[in-house]
C-alpha cells in the first residue's frame, strides 16, 4: 500500500537504497527541476545509494567506473527542467538525459523497476543533497510485488499519465523502459482495487485538467469542509488574477460544500530558528481574500520548525536546518479526507490557476481518498514554531517578512532542440567515428550552431553543423558527421556547445548516445581491451576491475603519449596466432558460461553480448588482426563462425522466460549481436583472400556442420554473395586438420 511517511528521523535518501531481496535493477527514470546543489550528489550519492554501491554518507565515494559498469546493466533516464543542465552538468552517458526548456519541468518522480520490486517515489524533493537528506519534505511511495496490496491500475494510470505530459519528448527506449515495467507488473498477483478502500491516484500538472480541479472534484458533492490544511514554502503573489484559494474555494461551493465551519491552517517556513519563529507568509494576500469575500476566517499560519530536533539528528551527526520544502493540501469533513501531495506549490503555476492549464508547471501528485477518521490534521501539521502562530482574524496586526518567488529560472535556452544524440562506432580502433543527430522540436527554429565544448583559448574545433533558419520543415532530425577527434571530445565533456540567436547566446545542451551505439560504449574512454585481455577474462584469468585497471593506465599513457606499439610488437602478435587460435578455442566454454550468467535482464544480456567485454568486442580485434595482417584468412573466419554459433546456442529457460514478451526481449539482442558479427565477417569479405577461404570446400563443410540451416545461409548470403552454396557436411573432429 502507499506509505505515507511522517517518520522524522528518516531521510528520503533511505527510500531508493536496494534490498537483497528485491533483485537487480531493470531500470531507473527519474524526474527533477533542481539537479546539484551540493558536490554532485546526484551522480556520488544518489546514483551510488540506488545501484547498492553506497553513497557518500554510507562507505565513502564509489569509484566512478564501478558505477558506470552497473550502469551499463540497466535502463536510465533523468528528465530535467533545463535550467538544471545548462551549466554541462551532465551525469554518466549510460543514463538518457532529457532537458525540458519549452516549460517549467518542476515534477519530482523516481521509477525504480527491480526484479522483484517496482517502487514509484512521488515526492516534493529535487535530486539534491538538501532534498533527499536534510529539509523538510514530503514523499508517498508506492510498491508493487508479488502479493501486494496496490492495485496494478494505479501504476499503469501513472505511466500513462506521464508519458501524455511529455508527448514528443519521449523515445522509443524509455517508452519501452515504461511497457517493460507494466508487463512485469502484470506477472504480479495484485488486486483489482485496493482491499483497504482508499482511492489513490497519481495526477500531473500540467495537462488539460489542472490539479486544484482534481483536488475539488475528488471531494464528494455535498459534503461539508471542518479542515482545510496547507503545506507550502512557496505561496502566489497578491497582486493579479485569482489565487489556488479561491479556485479551490469555488470549486468545493459548486459541489454544494459548505465552507462555513471550516477552520484553515497553513504551514510555510520560518523566519529564523527556534519555537518563537514567524511564517514567512503573503500576508497582503488574506486582505485580499477579505476584500473578495473569502468564505473561510478562522483558523491559524504557522511556521515548521527551521532547526533540527533532536530526534530528527541521526547518531553521531551534527545538527543542521531542516528547511520546509514539502507541498501538500489536506481536506477533511465529516465522513472523508482527501489529500495532495508531491511537487507543486501553492502557486497559479503548481496548481494550474491559469488561463491556459496546459501552460502551467509540469507537477506530479498522489490524489489520496479516505475515511476521515484515519487523518488527524494536527499529526499532519508537525514539528511547528508553536510559540510564533499567528490567528488568522488577528493578523492583519502583524507586519512580518514577505516570502520570496520561487525561482523560476529565465536562462536562455534553446528549447526548439528537443534532444541531440551521437551515433558512434569503435570497430576500427579505441578512438569512434560517428554521426550528430539533432532532434528539432515540431515548429519553426532560428539559424544555429553546434560546436564541440571548447578545450581552452587555443580550441580550434569547427562546428558540427550550421543550420540555416526556417519556418517549417519535413524533417525533425538534422544529422552531421563527425570525425574520431570531435566525437572523442563530445563523449568526454558529454555535451555540445550550441549558439544561436541576435545577438548570439549560447549553452552547454547535454548529449545521449544512441541505443545502438551505447552498448559498445567503452568502460574507459580511448582504451579498449585487445584480444589478449578478452581471452583472459573470458578464461577468468584475469577479473574485471582488474582488466578496466589496466585500461586505465593505457589511456592514461595514450594521452601523454606514452604508449605506442612498435614494428616488434606488431611482429610479435603476429607470430602468436597459433597460441592465440588455442586460448580462443579453450576460452568458448567460459564466454558461454560469461553470457549465461548475464541473463538477469535484456540490458545486462545486451552489455554483455555487445559491449567492451564481449563477443563482437572480440570479433572487432579479430578483424582489427587481420586487416593489420597478424590474422590468416582462415584463423579469422574460423573465430568468426565460432563466436556467431556461441551466441545462437544460448537457451532461455528459467523463471526470467516464463512470458512469450521476455523471451522476444532477450531474443531481439541475441539477433542484434547475431547481425553484428556477420557485419564485421562482411567487412572482411571485401578483401579477395577472406573470400577464398569460406568459399573453400572444407569450410563451407565445417559452416554448416556448426551453425544451423537459417545462419549458414545468411552466412553464406554475407560472405560469398551466394544463394545457393552446396551443403557438404563435416565432423568437428576435421577442424584441427584445416585449422592447424
Amino acid at each position: 500500500m502507499a506509505k505515507v511517511s511522517k517518520t522524522i528521523d528518516t531521510h528520503l535518501i533511505d527510500t531508493i537504497r536496494p534490498r537483497e531481496a528485491d533483485g537487480p535493477l531493470i531500470s531507473l527514470i527519474c524526474s527533477t527541476y533542481g539537479l546539484s546543489d551540493q558536490a554532485n550528489f546526484f551522480e556520488k550519492d544518489f546514483l551510488p545509494t540506488v545501484l547498492g554501491l553506497g553513497g557518500v554518507r554510507d562507505r565513502g565515494y564509489a569509484i566512478p567506473i564501478a558505477m558506470e559498469r552497473k550502469l551499463k546493466d540497466t535502463y536510465s533516464a533523468l528528465i530535467a527542467d533545463a535550467h538544471a543542465l545548462a551549466d554541462g552538468s551532465r551525469p554518466s552517458l549510460q543514463i538518457d538525459v532529457f532537458p525540458i526548456g519549452h516549460r517549467t519541468n518542476h515534477a519530482k518522480i523516481v521509477l525504480i523497476h527491480r526484479k522483484r520490486l517496482i517502487r514509484l517515489i512521488i515526492a516534493s524533493s529535487n535530486l539534491t543533497h538538501h532534498g533527499y537528506r536534510t529539509q523538510r519534505e514530503v514523499a508517498v511511495i508506492l510498491d508493487f510485488k508479488e502479493g501486494g496490496l496496490l492495485p496494478l491500475e494505479v501504476l499503469r494510470h501513472a505511466l500513462e499519465r506521464w508519458s501524455e505530459i511529455l508527448g514528443a519528448l519521449i523515445t522509443a527506449p524509455l517508452r519501452k523502459a515504461f511497457d517493460a515495467t507494466i508487463r512485469h507488473a502484470e506477472r504480479w498477483k495484485l488486486p483489482v482495487v485496493s482491499p483497504t478502500g482508499r482511492k489513490i491516484e497519481v495526477v500531473f500538472g500540467g495537462g488539460l485538467k489542472p490539479l486544484w480541479e482534481a483536488l475539488v472534484d475528488a471531494w464528494p458533492n455535498g459534503e461539508p469542509l471542518l479542515d482545510w490544511c496547507i503545506c507550502s514554502p512557496f505561496w502566489p503573489e497578491s497582486s493579479s488574477g485569482e489565487t489556488p484559494f479561491e479556485a479551490i474555494a469555488h470549486g468545493l461551493s459548486k459541489r454544494n460544500v459548505n465552507l462555513e465551519n471550516a477552520s484553515l491552517q497553513i504551514m510555510t517556513r520560518a523566519d529564523s530558528p527556534g519555537e518563537k519563529a514567524r511564517p514567512i507568509f503573503p500576508f497582503k494576500l488574506l486582505h485580499r481574500l477579505r476584500e473578495r469575500s473569502f468564505p473561510i476566517l478562522k483558523g491559524y499560519i504557522a511556521a515548521a520548525r527551521q532547526e533540527a530536533l533532536l530526534e530528527e539528528i541521526p547518531e553521531g551527526m551534527a545538527e543542521g536546518h531542516r528547511e520546509l520544502h514539502a507541498k501538500w493540501v489536506l481536506l477533511r469533513g465529516p465522513s472523508t479526507a482527501v489529500i495532495l501531495m508531491g511537487s507543486a506549490n501553492f502557486t497559479r503555476k503548481g496548481l494550474g490557476v491559469v488561463a491556459r492549464p496546459e501552460a502551467a508547471n509540469i507537477e506530479s501528485c498522489i490524489l489520496l481518498t479516505m475515511p476521515a477518521s484515519t487523518v488527524d490534521p494536527k499529526a499532519w501539521m508537525r514539528p511547528l514554531a508553536e510559540k510564533g502562530i499567528v490567528d488568522l482574524e488577528s493578523c492583519k496586526e502583524w507586519h512580518f517578512q514577505e516570502p520570496l518567488v520561487e525561482d523560476d529560472s529565465n536562462s536562455p535556452w534553446p528549447d526548439f532542440i528537443s534532444r541531440i544524440e551521437v551515433e558512434a562506432t569503435w570497430q576500427n580502433g579505441p578512438d569512434p567515428i560517428g554521426t550528430v543527430h539533432v532532434i528539432l522540436r515540431t515548429g519553426s527554429y532560428p539559424s544555429f550552431k553546434i560546436v564541440p565544448v571548447q578545450e581552452g583559448s587555443n580550441s580550434q574545433f569547427k562546428p558540427l553543423m550550421c543550420v540555416t533558419e526556417s519556418d517549417s520543415h519535413e524533417s525533425n532530425k538534422i544529422s552531421a558527421p563527425a570525425d574520431a577527434q570531435e566525437i572523442r571530445r563530445v563523449l568526454t565533456t558529454r555535451s555540445v556547445q550550441v549558439i544561436w540567436g541576435e545577438p548570439s547566446v549560447s549553452v552547454l545542451f547535454p548529449v545521449n548516445i544512441d541505443e545502438e551505439s551505447k552498448a559498445g560504449l567503452p568502460s574507459v574512454l580511448g582504451a579498449r581491451p585487445d584480444e589478449q585481455q578478452l581471452l583472459a577474462y573470458f578464461h577468468g584469468r584475469i577479473s574485471e576491475e582488474d582488466l578496466i585497471e589496466l585500461l586505465e593506465k593505457r589511456a592514461a599513457q595514450v594521452v601523454t603519449g606514452a604508449y605506442s606499439m612498435t614494428t616488434q610488437e606488431v611482429e610479435r602478435l603476429r607470430q602468436l596466432q597459433s597460441y592465440l587460435l588455442r586460448d580462443f578455442v579453450e576460452s568458448l566454454f567460459g564466454l558461454a558460461d560469461t553470457l549465461r550468467l548475464s541473463m538477469g535482464s535484456p540490458r545486462a544480456f545486451e552489455q554483455a553480448l555487445i559491449g567492451d567485454f564481449s563477443p563482437v568486442s572480440l570479433a572487432e580485434k579479430v578483424l582489427q588482426a587481420f586487416r593489420a595482417g597478424r590474422r590468416s584468412s582462415t584463423a579469422t573466419a574460423f573465430q568468426f563462425v565460432e563466436l556467431i554459433q556461441v551466441v545462437d546456442s544460448l537457451q532461455f529457460d528459467g523463471e526470467e522466460f516464463q512470458l512469450q514478451v521476455e523471451r522476444e526481449a532477450f531474443d531481439e539482442v541475441r539477433v542484434r549481436c547475431i547481425n553484428r558479427l556477420l557485419g564485421l565477417a562482411g567487412i572482411a569479405a571485401e578483401r579477395e583472400d577472406f573470400r577464398q577461404t569460406c568459399a573453400h570446400r572444407d569450410f563451407s563443410s565445417y559452416v554448416k556442420a556448426v551453425l544451423t540451416g537459417p545462419l549458414a545461409k545468411q552466412w553464406s548470403i554475407i560472405v560469398l554473395k551466394d544463394r545457393d552454396a552446396s551443403v557438404v557436411t563435416l565432423t568437428r573432429s576435421r577442424v584441427e586438420e584445416i585449422f592447424p
